[in-house]
């Protein structure tokens, strides 16, 4: 199994992306590469805490 720091430096268009992708991007998000997938940091217009705290309550 690859360390963190090796998955970290995956190149992007070799990061795999969740059904979701396409979605998340189209509202907006901040796509971070995260242990081999690009997954959704922030939306547009939203801080961090903002992010955090829709996600805890919601999903």
């Amino acid at each position: 199994m690859a360390g963190s720091d090796e998955l970290d430096q995956v190149e992007p268009d070799k990061l795999k992306r969740t059904p979701l992708y396409d979605m998340h991007v189209a509202h907006g998000a901040k796509m971070v590469p995260f242990a081999g997938y690009m997954m959704p940091l922030q939306y547009e217009g939203h801080s961090l805490s903002d992010s955090h705290h829709f996600t805890r309550i919601y999903a």
